[in-house]
């Protein structure tokens, strides 16, 4: 949900103030997306292993 909002105001601002942004901006906004996905295929994998150990243990 925070990361939802917090799209729409960054594009609200590079709408709002049209600037070529800094290189260190764009950096820092590819690594928490890297970070961000890398975590969410981390959470999807655990959720999947436990998916699988539960229904093994139930065997």
């Amino acid at each position: 949900m925070f990361g939802i909002a917090w799209t729409v105001v960054c594009l609200a601002r590079t709408r709002l103030t049209p600037r070529p942004p800094f290189e260190g901006e764009v950096a820092a906004v590819a690594a928490v997306a890297y970070v961000r996905r890398w975590w969410v295929l981390t959470a999807i994998a655990l959720a999947q292993l436990m998916l699988i150990l539960d229904n093994t243990h139930r065997m």
